[in-house]
């Protein structure tokens, strides 16, 4: 049996909203996925996945374009990696240069 993959295009309404949703829906072509809606409101891209089960993944263009206070909040624990626990940069002093 072949499972169809539905997906929902999160892009808030931004200057250039249309340049984003070109770019999510090319990522959903490319994955095989059928893209179900388009929606502006985080709250909606929620009710579609949880409450009416209309999609089985939500696709935004960038982190940013998601809503800070954002629940369920979505982390990705590898986008940015961070120095890890005990090996902080230390920060560089300038040296005076020879002559000086």
């Amino acid at each position: 049996m072949i499972r169809i993959t539905r997906a929902i295009l999160y892009i808030p309404n931004l200057p250039d909203r249309q340049r984003w949703i070109i770019a999510c829906a090319s990522y959903a072509t490319t994955r095989s996925y059928t893209i179900v809606a388009v929606v502006a409101e985080w709250r909606e891209a929620c009710e579609l996945v949880y409450v009416h089960h209309a999609a089985d993944v939500c696709i935004t263009a960038r982190w940013d374009h998601l809503p800070a206070d954002r629940s369920p909040r979505l982390e990705a624990a590898c986008e940015h990696p961070t120095a890890q626990p005990g090996r902080e940069r230390r920060s560089h002093r300038l040296r005076p240069a020879a002559g000086n």
